[in-house]
């Protein structure tokens, strides 16, 4: 998990662009994915996505980070999905 500490004291910086800050929300949910920690993972992608069943939130992303962001989510939903 020291992975993931460094991964939150990075989230922590002000000066993040939308971009880098959604980046990094999808390496921390992987993360605790990785770890079979679903609602950790889920939590750490913040204000992108906020539940099941709601869309995760692109707008003003860039193209690839834009196209990166729903993949976590479905992911987790799946998992989410098939441990329940």
């Amino acid at each position: 998990m020291e992975l993931s500490a460094s991964l939150l004291r990075q989230l922590d910086n002000p000066n993040l662009s939308l971009n880098q800050r959604a980046e990094l929300c999808c390496q921390l949910a992987k993360r605790y994915e990785d770890v079979g920690q679903l609602e950790t993972a889920r939590q750490a992608m913040g204000k992108l996505w906020q539940r099941i069943g709601e869309r995760p939130v692109i707008e003003g992303l860039g193209p690839s980070t834009a196209a990166e962001v729903p993949l976590r989510p479905g992911i987790l939903t799946s998992w989410i999905g098939s441990c329940n």
